[in-house]
């Protein structure tokens, strides 16, 4: 996903520092379902990984649940974990059995597929031409988030109006990745997934749900 805007955001105010922490976060989060490589698996074993997601969550203005269990990947072998990622998010009979993939929870995925497309070039945002992922990945969908609050942020800064991108984050969320999410959590209940990827699923849908209710409605802005 490319932006041609890449200028540096100063941090004056609380609403700064606020969306500066909840950009923070969701750049961090955006590679963590990618598949994971033996750095990764050493990183969250070494409980770096939950540290890291305590320290970004404490820079928020609401209080988040940092579960229990992403203080380790719960796993002595790399072997084990990335294979157990695999049959989880990627291999199955009919395809795999919790996809990673928006349009995949529903039953036209390329609606999915053009409607995520309208959003991004809304914005200006191509698909790199090299880009693995398919514009519904979820690490594509956090890297939109991450990239409309630095927008907001950059508004703030230069005293702009920032409420087209917060409406643009909030109908997102809730078109998007926190309906899709959910449902995605239900699969990981039914297949009887555990431990660390089933937690930070359940970590994101409470930051997710915070975003909403912390995002101003159409009315809020109306009357603003």
């Amino acid at each position: 996903m490319n932006s041609s805007n890449t200028a540096s955001v100063k941090i004056n105010t609380e609403d700064q520092r606020h969306v500066a922490a909840r950009s923070n976060m969701y750049r961090f989060v955006t590679g963590i379902f990618d598949f994971p490589d033996e750095e990764f698996f050493n990183y969250a074993n070494s409980g770096e990984l939950f540290r890291t997601v305590s320290e970004l969550s404490g820079a928020l203005s609401y209080k988040l649940n940092v579960p229990d269990d992403i203080k380790t990947t719960g796993y002595n072998s790399y072997d084990k974990f990335s294979s157990d990622y695999t049959k989880i998010f990627d291999v199955g009979v009919g395809g795999p059995p919790c996809p990673l993939y928006e349009g995949f929870y529903y039953t036209d995925r390329q609606s999915i597929m053009e409607e995520l497309i309208r959003f991004y070039e809304h914005f200006d945002l191509d698909m790199d031409k090299g880009q693995w992922e398919l514009p519904d990945h979820i690490s594509i969908e956090l890297e939109f988030m991450h990239f409309l609050t630095f927008k907001e942020a950059g508004a703030l800064s230069f005293q702009k109006d920032p409420m087209p991108y917060r409406r643009a984050q909030k109908d997102f969320i809730e078109r998007h990745l926190l309906k899709w999410l959910k449902r995605l959590h239900e699969r990981m209940i039914k297949i009887e997934a555990r431990g660390f990827y089933k937690a930070f699923v359940e970590f994101m849908i409470e930051y997710l749900e915070a975003e909403r209710l912390t995002l101003p409605s159409s009315t809020d802005i109306t009357s603003s």
